[in-house]
């Protein structure tokens, strides 16, 4: 079943650190369509769980929102490692989950940090369930503490 993804990314600061109550997974990503195709199709691994996933184009709705529907399933190992061997078009990059928990809302945010081809790249995307939300949420604010409010996360908005 397709799901409606919105969503909004961040760029992150250079003195921004992890907070130590973030959760980390180490993800492979591939694609299976082209940079140029309307519909992207890519397999990820993310530890020991393997997934293929299809993206409908993003339809950008102002400041840096992207909604888009789609569809994610998951594969075996094995035909994750076929298709994974297919492609050229690849990433690696350590995911970071960060609550960022406001007003009871309970709003978490990735932190993705490239590795490889692409290491130095770190991007912020938080995923809602609606446009409004993510108005509210990360419109006014670049500015986020952890929990326990140890450590602040500074997120300044991607280019639209």
């Amino acid at each position: 079943m397709a799901v409606l993804e919105i969503e909004r990314k961040f760029q992150v600061v250079q003195d921004w650190e992890i907070p130590q109550c973030s959760r980390r997974v180490h993800i492979r990503q591939a694609y299976l369509s082209a940079p140029e195709a309307a519909i992207e199709i890519r397999v990820r691994s993310m530890d020991e769980t393997y997934l293929m996933t299809v993206k409908s184009p993003s339809s950008a709705h102002g400041e840096g929102v992207n909604v888009r529907s789609e569809v994610e399933f998951p594969i075996p190992a094995e035909e994750f490692r076929r298709l994974w061997e297919m492609t050229t078009d690849r990433l690696e990059k350590d995911r970071w989950s960060v609550q960022l928990d406001e007003a009871g809302d309970a709003l978490e945010a990735v932190v993705d940090v490239y590795v490889g081809t692409h290491a130095g790249l770190r991007v912020v995307e938080v995923e809602v369930f609606t446009y409004r939300r993510i108005r509210n949420s990360t419109e006014s604010r670049n500015l986020r503490e952890s929990p326990d409010r140890s450590q602040k996360c500074y997120m300044r908005p991607l280019p639209a």
